[in-house]
């Protein structure tokens, strides 16, 4: 990424300018999502501050190029719901012009329906902003769906709309697609994510606690090689361990477990209660 971004920026106004500030823009969010994932935050703050110049550059090419659209909703909509999501980002959002997530989201859907090379992107970041910052699972089922209809072997899309049918309490549905995921899988990233989302739902559809238990703790055993990354998924086994102690009348573990939850969790209000 680091290379493709000082290539996009060694011409100096090629023909072909606006390709090259796409790869530079597509470069430049792929590192951004690598350093956030990976909560490496001294590294953020740089890389947005040099990245907004090429985003303003956007905004002269989102009525010819639909795919600027997905960078210019990213900022409209991120520039407005990420600080209030995460108030430690204040400071920086305030060396910004104000975005308008309304507009923000109209934005990413014309990319999502109308781009060529960021589709996909488009309708992901629809389904995480949906899910994860308006707290809408139903606005983004669509999302979801369109994503694993369009690549049914992308496992991270996969997983996104299971846990989306989960929120929603589509279980039967959510354990159809789960059984008929291919027996050979072995990314064990997604293996723990399915650990978790089984014993969700033994939880929630069959009330089988202990195997639920079961299910849980392989999830978490499983996830830790992760590290920072699997953190969110794990924190799901926790809200459910602690659900189950509550089941038991352990009040002294569902203390205990809600807390960890809630310290591994992105977003807590994703908790599989309700």
């Amino acid at each position: 990424m680091i290379t493709c971004i000082s290539l996009c920026e060694k011409e100096e106004n090629p023909e072909d300018y606006a390709e090259y500030l796409l790869a530079n823009l597509g470069a430049r969010g792929m590192l951004l999502m690598y350093y956030a994932d990976n909560n490496l935050q001294s590294k953020i703050n740089p890389m947005v501050i040099d990245t907004y110049r090429y985003i303003r550059e956007s905004f002269n090419y989102t009525s010819a190029y639909p795919d600027f659209s997905f960078f210019t909703g990213l900022y409209n909509y991120y520039r407005e719901a990420y600080p209030e999501a995460h108030p430690i980002y204040k400071v920086v959002a305030f060396l910004f012009p104000r975005g308008d997530r309304i507009k923000g989201i109209y934005e990413m859907q014309n990319a999502a329906f109308n781009s060529i090379m960021l589709k996909a992107e488009a309708y992901a970041f629809l389904s995480y902003i949906f899910m994860s910052f308006e707290n809408n699972y139903q606005l983004a089922l669509p999302y979801n769906r369109e994503l694993h209809e369009l690549y049914p072997a992308n496992l991270p899309y996969t997983a996104g709309f299971l846990k989306n049918l989960i929120l929603l309490k589509s279980y039967d549905e959510a354990e159809a697609i789960i059984k008929s995921l291919n027996s050979n899988i072995t990314n064990r990233y997604f293996l723990g994510q399915m650990s978790v989302l089984n014993g969700i739902l033994m939880e929630k559809k069959y009330r089988d606690y202990d195997q639920a238990e079961k299910y849980y703790n392989r999830g978490i055993s499983q996830l830790s090689a992760f590290g920072y990354y699997g953190n969110d998924a794990s924190s799901y086994a926790y809200f459910g361990l602690s659900r189950i102690s509550g089941y038991r009348d352990d009040k002294q573990n569902k203390k205990t477990f809600r807390k960890m939850a809630n310290e591994l969790s992105y977003y807590p209000n994703i908790n599989f209660d309700d």
